[in-house]
């Protein structure tokens, strides 16, 4: 399965992540994870997963809240 197929495969389900910067929206995706809405919604999340933030690190999401607070940070 490619990661796309993953997350297309998490349509209605719940993701996490780990904050990368200290804004809103991503500590409260942190904290209470993410809803995958649709067949758009999981391309975009696809796509940006790898994308990095501010040139310094990525974003990785993960089924589980343990998951996503195992990591320091993404790889």
């Amino acid at each position: 399965m490619t990661r796309l197929e993953w997350f297309q495969s998490k349509i209605g389900h719940m993701l996490y992540r780990h904050a990368i910067c200290s804004c809103e929206h991503c500590q409260s995706v942190a904290k209470l994870g993410i809803i995958v809405r649709d067949e758009n919604h999981a391309q975009y999340l696809y796509e940006i997963e790898g994308t990095g933030y501010q040139g310094e690190s990525k974003l990785r999401y993960f089924e589980t809240m343990e998951e996503a607070k195992g990591q320091s940070g993404p790889s």
